[in-house]
């Protein structure tokens, strides 16, 4: 698999000062602080932990813990299978 991360960052050094190739990573899910957004989907299929409205959810997630990133409408992981569906779609990538 070619990276198109530039080399210097391929080969960095960690808290040590020890070398590490990160190209030992590829094909992995890296979260890089400071690189990503946080995208709330409530849904109440994993423990009933979403009961409520779309907007209950948010109220409850800006208001218990202070959530500041975007929060979407409440989903069902298994109402269809629709390519344009983002559940459906994430759980087959």
């Amino acid at each position: 698999m070619e990276s198109s991360l530039p080399s210097s960052f391929l080969n960095s050094q960690d808290s040590k000062g020890k070398d590490v190739d990160l190209t030992i990573y590829n094909e992995k899910v890296l979260l890089l602080p400071n690189g990503f957004e946080v995208l709330a989907f409530p849904c109440n299929q994993f423990l009933k932990q979403e009961p409520g409205t779309s907007e209950e959810a948010q109220q409850f997630a800006c208001s218990r813990f202070k959530a500041e990133y975007p929060i979407f409408q409440k989903w069902s992981l298994w109402v269809t299978k629709a390519a344009h569906n983002l559940p459906y779609w994430m759980l087959k990538t």
